[in-house]
Order: structure tokens, then C-alpha cells, then sequence
């Protein structure tokens, strides 16, 4: 499953998926984490438990996972849960990614794994 953002107006925005998942991450990254999601990293790895959100999306951390999810934009209950260090790793690759620039930022998934890269073409 892929997802692609381009730059729109200098900032990253989701134009195409095939993922539900891909959707919600996408918007999570493009909407609320932005260009320096250095807020949710902290959150992420603070020891207190309880959850946070930005502009619709909401997260809470579960017995080691993160769970993000956007009530208002899927209603069927699409969810997002991943490890609390894989969450940290989504969020250093997609702050590197946006400082690089490159032309186009692809996600794929498979499963539970989710990677993101640069493309310069």
C-alpha cells in the first residue's frame, strides 16, 4: 500500500493513497505534526500516560503502543497503533524528510510496517 505527498503551497500534502491507514498517517503527519513534530516525539516518549491530539486527530499510548486515530474524518473506527519506538521513528524520518526537500515523499505499508522515503525524479 502506497501514499504520496507532494508540496502544495511550500508545505507536504497527501494527494494520493490506496490505504486507509496511509489516510490517517498522512493527515496526521501533514496536518498536525508539520514540518517539526518534536511536540508529539516528547509526548511519545514521556512516561506519563494519557493521550494528546492536534487539530482532529487524537492519540493515546496503550500498553506501549501509540494509537492515532481521526473520529471525525473516519467514522468506521480506522486506527493506527504502533510501537512507541516506531512511532519516534516515523516522526525523525518524516522531520528529515521535510528539511531535505526532496520533490515527492512516498509511504508505503505492509502490515504493521510503515516506511517513508524521498523521491527526487
Amino acid at each position: 500500500m502506497v501514499g504520496k505527498f507532494k508540496i502544495v503551497c511550500n508545505w507536504y500534502s497527501l494527494y494520493w493513497s490506496d490505504d486507509k491507514i496511509i489516510d490517517l498517517l498522512g493527515l496526521f503527519l501533514t496536518d498536525d505534526a508539520g514540518p517539526d513534530p518534536s511536540f508529539f516525539r516528547d509526548w511519545a516518549l514521556d512516561q506519563l500516560p494519557g493521550g494528546t491530539g492536534g487539530n482532529m486527530s487524537y492519540l493515546e499510548k496503550v500498553n506501549g503502543n501509540v494509537v492515532l486515530h481521526y473520529d471525525e474524518v473516519f467514522k468506521d473506527d480506522t486506527k493506527f497503533i504502533t510501537t512507541i519506538e516506531k512511532f519516534v521513528e516515523i516522526l525523525d524520518t518524516w522531520e528529515k524528510l521535510c528539511k531535505e526537500k526532496p520533490k515527492e515523499i512516498l509511504m508505503t505499508r505492509e502490515g504493521s510496517e510503515i516506511a517513508l522515503f524521498g523521491v527526487n525524479k
